[in-house]
Order: C-alpha cells, then structure tokens, then sequence
C-alpha cells in the first residue's frame, strides 16, 4: 500500500477555510453590529438565528450535494490507493477480476431494475420516482470501491483485510480539506441570504 499516511492540509485548502471562516465571523458580528443601528438586517446572533445556523449547519452536510461529493472522495479515494487507474496494464489479471466483479454489481442492478418483477421500481413500475434512486448514487460507489478492492487483492497489493476496508475512508480522508471548503461556502452562502 503506498499513500496510507496522513494527508496534510493543502495549502490554498487551508487559506480558503480561513478566509471563508474570517468572512462567516465579519458576516456574524456586521450583521449584529447593523441590527444595532437599526439597520433593517436580521441579526446572527439572535437566538432564532443561531437555531436556524445550527440547523442549517447539519442540514448542509446531509444535503443531496454533501453526499455525492462524500461519495465522490470515497470513489476517487478507492481508486487512487487501490492503483486500478495507475497501473492496469501491469496486472491484467486484476483489472479483468475487477471488471468483471464491476459488470457483475452493475448487472445485478440492471436485473433489479429491468427485469420482468423488478423489485427496484416504484408501485407505477417506472424508475422515477423510486424508493431506489435515492440510494443509486451508494449502490454505485460500493460497487465501484468493491471492483477496486478486488483489484487490490488479486495484484497482491493489499496484504491484510484493513488495507482492503481502508478503501472506504481513504478517500474522504484525502479530500476532507476540500469538503471542509465545501461545507464552509455553502454555509456561508446560506449566511448572507438569512441576514440580507
């Protein structure tokens, strides 16, 4: 396993938290400061405001938009520590062990979906709307962290059980910086327009 060490900050990551977080403290106390004057603008640290801050907070991170980029870096994060993009002509066993475990995931979700009972779709028989499809974006990425597992396994790269379930973390632990961008932009974003 070659890139299961701690992945320091970026540097232009850390500058952007900083400056997004030195905005989201001059959004808070302007906004205090400007309900003090009498200013039209809601204040951010009313009690109604930091309940709103809070619940926006969490709401931010569970959005449909946090959990594609979560399962994004979990996709991207399998596919860089397996080495399935790096090097597949170096063990063509492997790629081909990890494509078929790949076209096998995807055909079980193709038969879930097209067959004649098709359990996957809604009671109208169509795909949208489905109970499944919140939960397409999952059944992807485990299909595709599963292939690399595979790949890991069969060109000996892993050695042990952990370096395979490593596959799951690896990635968000990599692009945690950029999450962390992420999430303080949209909360700012949602700042601005609850105190304008």
């Amino acid at each position: 396993m070659t890139s299961n060490q701690q992945t320091p900050f970026p540097r232009l990551a850390s500058a952007t938290i900083i400056f997004l977080l030195l905005l989201l403290a001059l959004c808070v106390f302007g906004s205090w400061m400007a309900a003090a004057m009498g200013l039209r603008v809601d204040s951010m640290l009313s009690g109604e405001a930091l309940r709103w801050f809070f619940r926006q907070s969490l709401q931010t991170v569970g959005s449909w938009r946090g959990e594609i980029l979560i399962l994004l870096a979990i996709a991207l994060g399998a596919l860089r520590e397996s080495g399935l993009t790096s090097s597949p002509g170096r063990h063509p066993h492997a790629w081909l062990a990890s494509l078929l475990v790949l076209g096998m995931s995807l055909g079980l979700l193709a038969m879930g979906l097209f067959s004649e009972d098709a359990p996957l779709l809604s009671v109208s028989g169509r795909i949208l709307p489905s109970p499944f499809l919140p939960g397409f974006a999952w059944t992807l990425t485990s299909a595709i962290v599963l292939a690399c597992a595979v790949y890991g396994f069969v060109s000996r790269r892993f050695r042990s059980w952990q370096e395979g379930v490593s596959l799951c973390y690896v990635g968000i632990q990599h692009y945690a910086p950029w999450l962390i961008v992420w999430g303080l932009a949209e909360i700012l974003y949602k700042t601005f327009r609850y105190v304008l």
